[in-house]
Parts: structure tokens; sequence; C-alpha cells
């Protein structure tokens, strides 16, 4: 019996060993630099759960990958803090609901191989993903209409939007910010550069541009097809539910994770959709940089319903 646990002991720390090694690549990567040894021990901990949860979904049969991120060091709450979306009430997306029947003849699209999509964004630790994902969807659909392809300022939603859906790094709606942009022109991010941070509004100082909303549209709620028709117009700005540890780790392949939930909390957007075998899936813009997913993006099979995390329950475009 001594043996035996002494040789347990053993494998459990080669074993930590490993992880260790790997969090010190990690650390190397990420540029990450802690004040103390309690801080180093803390980040390790964060660590080791996360790799855990990879190794874990790694071992089974899947559809998809998990893996390392910028958020493999981060506590549970920490990430949390990123999830700030705030949908729309049920009286306002209803009424935004644009009444059209389905076509159904739609094809398979990739707006960012048409050279309407900017390359992917990190929000960094602010809770404004409903400003990155109103953006995509304005710089999509303006450039489609014009042919002029604008890097729009997400600062300059967080510091001048403060209608009441819209509260900076604590969270916002992107159904807000084309409200917004019927009233004001937008400015470019080179103007009005993003801080991932509350600030004041500096409009008034920033050179504007032409771009300018005349209002939004939902999709239907729950209704895929729909979103397939309204894909070949334009990118979607959607809701999804990001709790989930897979989520967060999320690396590659087709997403369709039976424990990701419906909750709204993340805005991201939708810039295509596609066929692998005889799977249908989103192609989902994310605003966590390009070490989350695949270079930044994920692939949601599409199921009935509400879809996967959510993700066909709260889908709104502008009109530009």
């Amino acid at each position: 019996m001594k043996s035996f646990i002494i040789a347990t002991l053993a494998a459990s720390a080669v074993a930590l060993s490993e992880i260790e090694s790997s969090f010190l690549s990690f650390i190397s990567e990420y540029g990450r630099n802690y004040g103390s040894l309690e801080e180093y021990s803390h980040r390790l901990a964060q660590f080791v759960r996360t790799h855990r949860e990879i190794e874990e979904h790694n071992g089974k049969q899947s559809s998809f990958k998990l893996g390392h991120n910028k958020f493999s060091d981060w506590t549970i709450e920490e990430y949390e803090a990123l999830l700030k979306a705030k949908p729309d009430d049920d009286v306002t997306f209803n009424a935004s609901v644009a009444q059209v029947a389905v076509v159904g003849d739609a094809e398979p699209i990739d707006w960012r191989t048409k050279g309407v999509v900017n390359p992917i964004k990190d929000q960094g630790a602010c809770g404004s993903c409903w400003a990155f994902s109103a953006n995509a969807a304005v710089e999509g659909a303006w450039a489609i209409k014009t042919g002029t392809l604008y890097d729009l300022s997400q600062q300059f939603l967080m510091d001048c939007n403060h209608l009441s859906a819209c509260r900076g790094c604590s969270g916002g709606a992107p159904s807000s910010s084309y409200v917004f942009l019927e009233k004001n022109y937008h400015v470019e991010q080179s103007a009005y550069p993003y801080t991932a941070e509350d600030g004041t509004c500096q409009s008034d100082s920033k050179p504007h541009t032409d771009v300018i909303t005349t209002g939004y549209k939902s999709v239907t709620y729950n209704k895929p097809d729909l979103m397939k028709d309204q894909l070949a117009i334009q990118p979607l700005s959607v809701f999804v539910d990001g709790s989930s540890a897979a989520f967060r780790t999320y690396s590659s392949g087709i997403f369709n994770d039976p424990d990701c939930g419906v909750f709204m909390n993340h805005c991201t957007d939708v810039v295509g959709w596609g066929i692998e075998g005889d799977v249908e899936f989103w192609i989902m813009r994310n605003s966590w940089g390009t070490s989350w997913g695949e270079k930044g993006y994920m692939r949601l099979e599409i199921i009935k319903g509400a879809g996967v995390c959510g993700i066909h329950k709260q889908a709104q475009y502008p009109i530009v």
C-alpha cells in the first residue's frame, strides 16, 4: 500500500510538472508578468483547472476541440465580468422584427471573402462586446452598400452613446448603437482609439465619417432559415451564451456543446454560414482576439429552436 501511494504521488508530481511547464510557455506567449509568488501560484491554479477541462474534453469523441487561450489563467469571476450584454426586452425586440416570409433558397456565404469584414479585434477585460458587435455589423452593411470598409471606433460608442441599455464596460446592446447612429455620424478607430476603459465623450473634437444608420431590424426569434436569408444581404449581430467552459476554451471544429445555455450575455456577429459534410454551421465572429477559437472565429452547428448557445434568439442588423 505504501509503495502504491508513493507511486501515485510521484505520478501526480510528474503530471503537475508537465502542466507547469506548459504554464511557463503560456506566460512567455502571452507576456504575463506576475508581481509575486502568491500571484504566480494563484494563476497557476487557474491554468491547471483550465488544462484539465481541456484534456477531459479532448479525450472524448467530439466535433470540436478545446485549447488554451488568453483566458487560461483567468478566474471564472474575471471571465464572467466580460459577459455584460443586455438583450432587448420582448416588447422592444418584437417591435423591431422584420415581417418577412422565409425565402428558403439561401446559399452558403462567407462575407470575410468579400472584403467587408475587418480583422479580428480584442475587447480586453472590458464588457464592451456590444460595441464590437454593433460596429462589425455597421462596417459590413456600409461596405456592401458603398464599397468603403471603415474601421469604426468602439470607444466612440462606449463614451458617447448614453441610451438606456449602454453602459460602456458594464455592458450594452447593439440595437441601442444603431438607434444612436441615426443621429450621430460615426468616427474611425484611428481618430478615437479603443482603451478598454470607460471614458468621457470626446465626439466634438474628433473628425466624423459619413457613416450613419436609418435604424435597425430584428430577425424573427428562433428562425435560422430567416437568418440565412438575411445573411445573403449582410452580416448579423447576435447574442449568445458565453458562460460555459467549452465556449471559453473553444479552439476549433463545429461547436455543438449541449451544456451551452441560451442566456444572452455576450454579443458577437454572424458573418456567414457553411456546410461541412452534412452539417450546417454559422460562422461567428468574436471580439476576443485571434488566440481564441479559429483565429477569432467559431463555427456553431445550425440546429432548430434557439440554436447552439441561443444564437437564434436575437439576431439583428442595421439599416444604412
